[in-house]
């Protein structure tokens, strides 16, 4: 008798999201539910409003302020790397990298520095902040003069960061 196992138990632990029980089982291997709980496809449809909302504000604000190219998609994959890293990366780029420039703010006066500082898109992405350069804090902004900046991440970096971005883990 001392080889005898006890009965299985249900699990105890589960995390809840709305009103249904998420990584829970019984015995039978069926996900357990709470059926007077909130209906998982309401938290899609509500998720999905509120970033249709966020996106709806953002196009709102890139018409009234005559931004001509908004792509999220640009600097999406950096909110997956902690800031740390992040400021680590473009320092090294911005001291190793040709074909990039420098917009400077200091004191709410604008300046371009760097190899490419009198390119086009220098120049274009000056004229965009100078307006409201005034009320910024001082900072540097790095930028390559390519039409991506991807470097800061590998492609198979990029790839995993816009998953975790996309799930909302990051």
């Amino acid at each position: 008798m001392a080889n005898m196992r006890k009965p299985l138990t249900p699990r105890t632990k589960h995390s809840h999201q709305g009103g249904y029980k998420v990584g829970g089982s019984s015995l039978n291997g069926l996900i357990e539910t709470n059926m007077d709980g909130k209906h998982p496809l309401l938290d899609l449809i509500e998720k999905g409003e509120q970033k249709w909302t966020k996106m709806i504000s953002r196009w709102k604000f890139v018409k009234e302020n005559g931004v001509i190219l908004v792509d999220e998609r640009d600097i999406e994959p950096y909110f997956a790397l902690s800031p740390r890293t992040f400021q680590s990366r473009v320092q090294d780029l911005a001291a190793n990298l040709p074909f990039s420039f420098s917009l400077v703010v200091t004191n709410g006066s604008l300046s371009l520095v760097g190899e490419r500082a009198n390119s086009i898109r220098a120049k274009d992405i000056a004229d965009l902040v100078e307006p409201f350069a005034q009320w910024l804090p001082d900072l540097q902004m790095h930028a390559s003069d390519h039409d991506r900046g991807n470097i800061v991440l590998g492609q198979d970096q990029l790839d995993k960061a816009l998953e975790l971005v996309t799930q909302g883990e990051c």
